[in-house]
């Protein structure tokens, strides 16, 4: 079993806190975290998150709403059958299901944008399931949340409800009255203005203008759900009810004999239009007008973030439970680890030794110097020759008495003039040095111009080693050790391990941890937790669900509203082919990528799962198989 560690259980767990602040041991006078399994505990944003949650979702403004600018949506709601997804075809295109049957097509309340030249690019459309749908299990609460999750995650905040209606309209009838309360949920207490205000009312197989006696009904449903409504005003009534009979649906069906008489009757196209007969362009043409004059309706959403899971978003709109009861949980396993670092040291002692080897030099460098000495000797300078004349320079007289005539020349050579050049060549006496090892000469009036500094004269001819005078090449004088200068056999001049050879004071050849005096590589001596690096002992680093293992404070819980049984499949999707698709509607719920409250702690996981090389998480909203499930619900034991 392992020790225990002072130095680790300084580290307060993660359950500790979660057990002080919500437990009933936390000695601090807390009352037990009274919340009942699978309940939200929903909380405002804390003050220092509250910014950024308003910012990531969007902040409405009434009072500065302007149509024209911001974007706003149109809810078509109703029975199936009465034309919701026609409608909404009509300026969304072809993207838009629709069925002639009297099955739904529309099973999602799904969001789809303006398309074609005359498009409000602010303005998007929304076609829902619809109520009193034989052919679904989803109650208008469901349907209601439908609506108001996907516009919330969308950042849409005003809205117009298109109210599609058809059949017997002169009473009250439960069906009008249970969608006047749907629509009348829309509004809070909190609200800005009326929601029936931003109502259009659409008869289906009605005419352009309704009389009041013919959808009684449908007016007093809706007056007892908060309108404020009288027919007898009817500047106030009209622009919030028309009807339409859709001529391409009639010439398709053929269900019309009214209009096949109207037709051979060849009534004009005014009178048709107010009875109700409109082709699609029409159609499209009224809403837009009477669209304009209504105004928007701003949703009050709530903001909230719950507790014990993070769930975040409107508690009217939510699909997901929370967790059931918390308790502690190590999600890693117990190792074994050293609590103290390595250090190096020397296994044997030290000796006195000369670190370096013999080696045999000249301890001094070579010299250039000539073996013999240097003579003086007297030559003949060749290179200045001298030249003279050996005779003398005579007078001549040739002629007689007065005819004589005097010359003169030099009576060696004969040359007459008297400072010709000599005729006779002599070379004078001069001193040189030489050396008669290698022969060089030099002028010695020249070299002591020089001074003796003409080195390539003498430098010298050969080479010695100033030490002992030998020639170069000859035998080293002395031996020594390179690392003190020593002769061999003295007394070694430095302290080393014996272990390495390494001096005295260098750090040790070989590593061992502190805590246990054992060499590197080998098992812990203690052990701890690899998730949180706490003592055995301790308990949990986090705080799970005790149903599903989720960590507490993260993702919604397990328990499923429309499958409350513990083996109950998760409320997934299958489509034509039998095959299970993800419900976007309970995916998107939780928005851990925008949860303020544990984008730190998320961020850090994200890191440390990268680091770590680790399995990428499942998306958002994930469910859970059977089998991960129940590995979610096995012991700290069975899954170590």
């Amino acid at each position: 079993m392992a020790s225990f560690t002072p130095h680790l259980r300084k580290r307060i767990s993660k359950w500790a806190v979660f057990n002080k602040n919500y437990g009933d041991g936390g000695g601090n006078g807390a009352e037990k975290f009274e919340v009942k399994p699978g309940e939200h505990y929903w909380k405002n944003f804390e003050d220092e998150h509250k910014a950024q949650a308003a910012k990531e979702k969007g902040v409405a403004d009434y009072l500065n709403f302007n149509k024209e600018e911001h974007e706003h949506a149109i809810v078509a709601v109703g029975t199936t059958g009465t034309g919701k997804s026609s409608i909404v075809k009509l300026f969304c295109g072809e993207d838009v299901g629709v069925s002639h049957e009297t099955t739904s097509k529309t099973k999602h309340a799904e969001l789809f944008e303006e398309k074609g030249d005359d498009a409000v690019s602010n303005r998007k459309w929304m076609d829902t399931q619809g109520t009193d749908d034989s052919d679904m299990d989803d109650t208008d609460e469901k349907i209601l949340k439908k609506i108001f999750k996907k516009l919330w995650l969308k950042k849409i905040h005003f809205i117009t409800v298109l109210w599609l209606i058809s059949g017997d309209f002169d009473r009250q009838k439960g069906e009008y009255l249970r969608q006047a309360q749907f629509i009348q949920s829309l509004q809070t207490e909190q609200s800005q203005s009326n929601i029936w205000k931003s109502v259009l009312m659409i008869q289906k197989m009605g005419t352009l203008q309704p009389k009041w006696t013919k959808i009684r009904g449908i007016i007093d449903a809706a007056k007892n759900n908060g309108a404020k409504m009288v027919y007898l005003d009817e500047d106030s009534v009209k622009d919030h009810i028309v009807g339409f009979k859709c001529i391409e649906l009639i010439e398709m069906r053929g269900e019309d004999p009214m209009y096949e008489a109207l037709c051979e009757a060849e009534t004009p196209k005014e009178k048709l239009v107010q009875l109700g007969y409109v082709n699609q362009k029409e159609m499209k043409s009224i809403l837009m007008e009477r669209l304009k004059k209504i105004d928007c309706f701003m949703l009050d959403y709530q903001d909230k973030i719950c507790e014990k899971c993070s769930l975040r978003g409107d508690p009217r709109y939510l699909y997901y439970k929370c967790h059931w009861l918390p308790k502690p949980h190590h999600p890693g396993k117990l190792v074994p680890y050293h609590p103290k670092e390595l250090e190096q040291y020397h296994p044997l002692d030290t000796h006195v030794i000369h670190p370096g080897k013999v080696v045999h030099i000249h301890p001094k460098g070579l010299e250039d110097y000539h073996p013999e000495e240097l003579i003086e000797m007297e030559v003949d300078d060749t290179d200045n020759p001298v030249f003279d004349h050996p005779g003398e320079y005579i007078t001549i007289i040739t002629g007689k008495l007065c005819c004589t005539k005097e010359t003169q020349k030099w009576n060696c050579c004969q040359k007459e003039a008297r400072y010709a050049k000599g005729c006779r060549k002599q070379f004078p006496k001069k001193t040189i040095i030489t050396y008669p090892c290698c022969k060089k000469k030099k002028d010695k009036e020249k070299d002591e111009e020089e001074k003796g500094c003409d080195e390539e004269f003498h430098g010298g001819c050969q080479r010695r080693y100033l030490c002992c005078q030998k020639k170069e090449g000859s035998d080293p004088c002395v031996s020594k050790y390179d690392c003190c200068e020593k002769p061999p056999n003295s007394e070694g001049c430095a302290t080393v391990w014996k272990c390495c050879e390494f001096a005295e004071d260098s750090p040790g050849c070989k590593e061992r941890y502190m805590c246990c005096q054992m060499p590197d590589g080998s098992r812990g001596c203690q052990d701890k937790w690899d998730c949180c690096e706490q003592a055995p002992e301790e308990q949990g680093c986090q705080t799970v669900c005790s149903r599903c293992g989720v960590k507490w404070g993260h993702k919604p819980g397990c328990s499923w509203p429309e499958n409350p049984d513990d083996d109950a499949k998760s409320p997934d999707v299958v489509d034509e082919d039998g095959n299970v698709v993800i419900d976007e509607m309970h995916t998107n719920d939780y928005d851990e990528a925008h949860n303020p409250t544990i984008a730190e702690e998320v961020e850090e996981e994200r890191k440390a799962a990268i680091e770590a090389e680790l399995t990428p998480v499942p998306p958002l909203g994930f469910i859970p198989t059977g089998t991960e499930r129940d590995a979610a619900n096995m012991s700290n034991e069975e899954l170590l």
